[in-house]
């Protein structure tokens, strides 16, 4: 199974999971969605306010490097820091990018607070994507949830 790994990291948490699951899923390929660096701030605040701003007129942020053919892989697993209780919105860019994609998308997502609601909100930005078992990582076991979604019951 031919498998992206997608991320998009503000702090550096959500990378050093993404580089976790990159190293349980062999063969996979590792791509950290960047933006421009005027996008944010380095200030948690700032980058909220500018956030809740982005979200309130659907003004996403650019993806530098967006993949060319998304469709030559099976299987996105896509990780977001979970910001207001929802998703970053690079990872909202990015998920607006594969709206034609056909495989399977597997999101994962960190947090230091609330995250409840993040797969509601996943679910409702993500429209026709077929969107598999989720991976929180307060709560989750990363091992079994890798068997499940690259589908190796062993």
């Amino acid at each position: 199974m031919k498998t992206l790994i997608a991320f998009y990291s503000w702090s550096g948490t959500t990378k050093r999971l993404a580089n976790k699951i990159h190293k349980l899923i062999p063969n996979s390929d590792l791509l950290e969605i960047k933006v421009p660096d005027s996008t944010f701030s380095s200030d948690m605040h700032k980058t909220a306010s500018i956030y809740e701003n982005q979200k309130s007129i659907h003004n996403l942020p650019q993806i530098l490097n967006m993949p060319n053919n998304v469709n030559e892989y099976d299987l996105i697993v896509l990780g977001s820091p979970v910001w207001d209780w929802g998703v970053s919105s690079p990872v909202m860019s990015f998920i607006e990018n594969i709206s034609n994609f056909r495989g399977k998308v597997a999101p994962f997502y960190t947090s230091v607070g609330n995250s409840q609601r993040f797969m509601e909100f996943f679910h409702d930005v993500s429209g026709n994507l077929n969107v598999i078992q989720d991976f929180d990582d307060a709560h989750d076991d990363l091992n079994e949830w890798i068997k499940e979604i690259t589908n190796d019951r062993s």
